[in-house]
């Protein structure tokens, strides 16, 4: 878990340290760095894609078949597979996440022909794609290795993750907008940016790896110990037990289908 952990903090370092150290460290200009941010959205999408195809080949789970949506297989909504909208996960997450990163693309194409004044180094986006490309290419890499193992939950968080990203990215240069609209700076509305994506991936990364822990050893001990003592009668701990028990019966029997080989 502890390699595992390390993996995915190392991708997100190097992936948001080209477009922030070209800007930062380099002569990019905001417009060529917003352009290769959004090629890192493409390359994610693609990349997950892959990994999607390569478990399915591997595992044959149902969840694959069963579709629907990427957040929601047809088989735990209760809908038929002759009803679902998509034959595969992978054609709902290809049809879901394309159409969001085409968005962000016309959305960032608006911005830049009218908000954010500037130049574009083609030769930058170039060498910008380039590490993203190879940055993104060795965690897949690496989730291919393992991959025969995982289960297709995995798999849904994967996707999860990376169609997340792509709303947190909108909401990034919404955030932008309204801060460089008070400061009046263009550089202010890319530090706004900057600090919400980069804060969004570190917080995902941290969760994933708060969830393994509590998954391998329970509950932290400061928790209990802060439970003991507002809690000494145990009342509501066990009746947060109770609820959780309950809650996770219930996710499990929406989704051990998708688990099963078809």
């Amino acid at each position: 878990m502890k390699l595992d952990s390390a993996a995915r903090l190392a991708q997100v370092c190097i992936v948001n340290s080209v477009p922030i150290g070209g800007v930062f460290l380099g002569d990019w200009s905001t417009r060529t760095a917003l352009v290769v941010y959004w090629f890192e959205t493409l390359l994610a999408t693609l990349f997950t894609a892959g990994r999607i195809a390569v478990h399915r080949r591997l595992t044959h789970t149902k969840g694959h078949y069963f579709g629907g949506s990427p957040g929601r297989p047809a088989r735990a909504a209760g809908r038929s597979p002759g009803a679902a909208p998509f034959q595969t996960f992978l054609s709902a997450f290809l049809a879901g996440c394309l159409t969001l990163t085409v968005l962000l693309g016309l959305f960032l194409a608006l911005l830049l022909g009218t908000v954010l004044a500037g130049s574009i180094d083609p030769a930058a986006i170039r060498s910008g794609f380039l590490w993203m490309a190879l940055a993104q290419l060795a965690g897949f890499v690496w989730d291919v290795g393992r991959i025969r193992e995982l289960p297709f939950a995995w798999v849904r968080s994967v996707t999860k993750d990376v169609m997340d990203r792509i709303v947190l990215i909108h909401l990034g240069m919404l955030a932008g907008m309204f801060v460089m609209a008070g400061v009046g700076e263009p550089p202010a509305f890319f530090g706004t940016f900057v600090l919400v994506k980069l804060t969004a991936d570190l917080v995902a990364v941290s969760a994933a790896i708060a969830s393994a822990r509590r998954a391998s050893h329970g509950v932290p001990g400061w928790l209990a110990r802060l439970g003991a003592r507002l809690d000494p009668e145990r009342k509501f701990a066990q009746a947060f037990r109770e609820h959780m028990a309950r809650a996770r019966k219930k996710e499990l029997a929406g989704t051990e289908a998708d688990e099963e080989v078809y």
